[in-house]
């Protein structure tokens, strides 16, 4: 007895082929991903396949061992892109994809250098530092608490800076320093005329300011009896005004016990 065939509707062919082994089976792209300086496999790196159009097919990230699989459901020509931080990204050449087809790639991704924060040096910094080592060795700081002298250092000469129309503006008021103007005995203590030292030599002028420009004196030591004391007194005497500058050049003599 034959059975009567009845015919197929198409769309029921349809669903028997898309049933058939291999029918969805998708097409892969299996890769490895590396650093080209160590050698070492590409943790993190994301991939991502996308058509000629830049349509994106499939995204994946590669595994700790740089490994990565990604998929696209129909067969057309692809192209990978990988990116990582602190890596070059990589767009990789075009990959033609048949049905089923499974690729093993390997892809090279270069380091990019790492880049620092820009080191910035103040100048005014650096010139600090250099007055403040250049005040260390003439013992300027050991002075301080050794002598009965009364001293102003950087920041202070800075501070009266602001008001200072002339170099002899730093000595006069709080320093206790008189100034007789149009006379000859220049500068006056309270112990009388002082002798007066720039950078460790002696001045015998009437104005400072024959001398030292504003803008370069550093610090001030004034010795006025205020309380004797042998050391001020074997480095100036006991009636002094030392004045330091970052210009004038210091006079070193090995005889000299300067505290260092």
């Amino acid at each position: 007895m034959h059975r009567r065939m009845l015919p197929l509707s198409p769309s029921l062919v349809c669903l028997l082929v898309a049933m058939l082994p291999g029918a969805l089976t998708a097409q892969v792209v299996r890769g490895v991903i590396t650093d080209t300086t160590t050698g070492r496999r590409v943790a993190g790196a994301r991939v991502t396949m996308s058509d000629v159009l830049g349509r994106p097919a499939g995204t994946a990230v590669s595994g700790t061992d740089g490994t990565f699989v990604v998929a696209a459901l129909r067969d057309d020509t692809y192209i990978i892109t990988i990116r990582r931080l602190g890596f070059q990204p990589l767009v990789a050449s075009p990959q033609v994809l048949r049905a089923a087809d499974t690729l093993q790639l390997h892809y090279h991704l270069y380091p990019l250098p790492v880049r620092l924060d820009p080191l910035v040096v103040e100048a005014e910094a650096v010139e600090r530092y250099a007055d403040v080592q250049y005040l260390h060795r003439q013992g300027f700081y050991k002075r301080i608490p050794r002598t009965s002298g009364r001293f102003l250092d950087p920041a202070a000469i800075d501070r009266r800076r602001e008001f200072a129309r002339r170099a002899d503006d730093f000595l006069i008021g709080k320093a206790h320093v008189t100034h007789l103007p149009n006379s000859n005995l220049g500068y006056r203590l309270r112990c009388g005329r002082p002798k007066f030292f720039i950078d460790d030599r002696e001045f015998f002028g009437d104005e400072l300011d024959q001398a030292i420009d504003l803008e370069d004196v550093l610090a001030v030591e004034i010795y006025d009896l205020v309380r004797p004391s042998q050391m001020s007194d074997f480095f100036y005497g006991r009636c002094a005004v030392v004045v330091w500058t970052r210009v004038a050049p210091v006079s070193e003599d090995p005889m000299r016990d300067r505290l260092r």
